[in-house]
């Protein structure tokens, strides 16, 4: 076999070093019988290239010979710089022997005198998981009628180290077309493929990075937003334009933003935004502002931050942040605000409403035991008078509770019961309501179809409450109706009077606690009655409707009969 050493001189054309006595390379008898159909080496190309040095090229062969061989070492130099290495395959042999340059083999790390290998050596080298592939590659190219052949893979060296090869190829053919030689190189990539995959592992990491990014901002319900060079173009992503009120696909400039802002915010978040656009001041851009909907008209409440991106020269290039709409946290803020608000004026009203009401029962029982002591003989008249202070107190005190109950207790617990008639209840609060105003005329209908599961006792205590305000509201010399049905799944109570309609500006107050309207001196209270009503209507799954108009007055409940 042939093992002289392989190389490509500077014209590209693969050489074998020429022996001592120069002679045609055709005449080289050293050649195998399987490599002689084949033109030898530096022959396939043409003629050999003369030398240069024009007139005064030298005739000596030793000459010739030591500047081939400075070329050789030459090419040798730039071959292992580049982690280059030829090869030639012989491919009218049946193992497609090749035959490698010296570079070659420090590639792959094999030993100085083995120059040629068959196919099944260079297969041997190969990484196990791109063997098939490789030799599937090479042996694609030599099927098809291409004479470029391209390949990648790893080989593993002697030692157990693996090293990434990029092979490089010319196939020749016959005039049938089948190839006859594969001539190339290899080159040793493994700091390219290593360079590769850390780049790949950064790709991977950053699309991850921005992958959790998106996931937390999308979550969040935050969008960015990109201003270049401070007042040029703008750049929203949909979740932005929508909180402006924009449609997605619809383009957007910096009047968009300026002209969407709310006329009382505009100003104040547009020197926000200067301060930070501004290469002298480059303030942090941290504003609250509300929104006009630029096509929906909806107004609303966005959080932005953001700061100037500036050059080396302090020219601001950009001004980037990100914006949130925070419209349901500003709406809950302010109905607790409100609420709270609320409950502050529900307070004082409690103090001093409570204050004034029960100090006046209290005196009349102070001043009732005043009189005891000075007139005995009255014993049986003031007893009667302390009696009804005293209920009175009670009555109030009770609704204060309730008001606890239903303002702090979280609602009204109630009792139900199906199995006694609501009927006489509601008798019986009808006939003590008529024994304290025996003066007044109260006409009932009541019609109970079917049994009313409820609390007794709370539906009893919302029709005195709405009985007696019909009683002290009313025209004095008018009668108060009371009808009750139950029929169909639901149970209807109401009370009506006649006399003066109530003002549209009290209808929206009278169910809020301590609301009191224009009460006669005989009738005086804490304003918690109708509250409570609601109350108890809405523990019972129902409500209360009122209706005030043309001289008559009407409560209603509604709730069903069966919980």
């Amino acid at each position: 076999m042939w093992q002289r050493p392989v190389y490509r001189d500077f014209s590209g054309r693969w050489r074998h070093p020429i022996p001592q006595a120069v002679r045609p390379v055709q005449q080289d008898r050293e050649e195998p019988a399987r490599m002689s159909h084949r033109p030898a080496l530096g022959t396939s190309h043409g003629p050999e290239p003369a030398l240069p040095g024009g007139a005064d090229q030298p005739r000596d062969e030793e000459e010739i010979t030591a500047r081939l061989k400075r070329r050789e070492a030459e090419l040798a130099r730039v071959q292992r710089i580049g982690r280059i290495g030829g090869f030639e395959v012989d491919l009218g042999t049946p193992d497609f022997w090749a035959r490698r340059s010296p570079e070659y083999l420090s590639l792959h790390a094999l030993p100085d005198n083995v120059v040629a290998e068959a196919h099944a050596d260079w297969l041997a080298r190969l990484h196990p998981d791109d063997r098939v592939a490789a030799d599937a590659a090479l042996q694609k190219a030599l099927a098809s009628d291409t004479s470029f052949y391209e390949n990648e893979y790893r080989i593993v060296l002697a030692g157990g180290e693996t090293r990434w090869i990029a092979a490089i190829g010319e196939i020749e053919r016959n005039e049938a077309g089948h190839p006859t030689r594969l001539i190339g190189v290899h080159q040793d990539i493994t700091e390219r493929k290593k360079a590769e995959a850390e780049s790949l592992k950064f790709a991977a990491e950053l699309l991850s990075t921005e992958e959790r990014l998106r996931l937390a901002t999308d979550a969040a319900d935050i969008g960015w937003w990109d201003v270049e060079e401070g007042h040029g173009r703008l750049s929203w992503p949909p979740r932005v334009k929508a909180m402006f009120g924009i449609s997605p696909d619809a383009p957007v400039s910096m009047d968009d933003f300026y002209n969407g802002l709310h006329p009382d915010d505009r100003d104040g978040v547009a020197a926000a935004y200067a301060g930070a656009a501004d290469p002298g001041r480059r303030e942090l851009y941290d504003v609250e502002y509300r929104t006009i909907g630029k096509e929906d008209g909806i107004v609303r409440w966005v959080a932005a931050k953001g700061r100037g991106v500036f050059d080396e020269n302090g020219q601001c290039k950009r001004v980037i942040g990100t914006a949130i709409d925070i419209t349901e946290r500003k709406q809950a803020q302010e109905e607790k605000l409100a609420r709270e608000n609320e409950d502050t004026a529900l307070r004082e009203q409690f103090i001093a409403v409570l204050g004034h009401d029960l100090r006046n029962p209290l005196a009349a029982v102070a001043a009732g035991t005043r009189a005891l002591v000075r007139h005995p003989e009255r014993a049986a008249e003031i007893a009667v008078q302390i009696e009804r202070s005293i209920s009175r107190m009670s009555g109030l005190i009770e609704n204060v509770l309730d008001f606890a109950r239903g303002r702090l207790g979280g609602g009204f617990v109630t009792t139900r019961d199906s199995e006694k008639p609501l009927e006489p209840v509601l008798l019986q609060v009808i006939e003590e309501l008529r024994g304290a105003h025996p003066e007044r005329n109260v006409m009932i209908d009541i019609d109970l179809r079917e049994p009313v599961e409820c609390d007794h006792q709370r539906i009893g205590q919302l029709l005195s409450n709405l009985l007696g305000n019909a009683i002290v509201y009313g025209a004095p010399n008018a009668n108060v109706q009371v009808n009750a049905r139950a029929d169909g799944g639901q149970f209807k109570l109401s009370v009506t009077n006649f006399g003066e309609a109530i003002e549209p500006s009290a209808l929206e107050r009278l169910f809020r606690p301590f609301f009191r309207g224009s009460v006669r001196d005989s009738r005086e209270g804490l304003g918690l009655g109708l509250y409570i009503c609601s109350e108890i209507a809405k523990a019972h799954g129902g409500k209360i409707d009122v209706i005030s108009e043309s001289g008559t007055t009407c409560f209603t409940l509604r709730i069903p009969t069966r919980a």
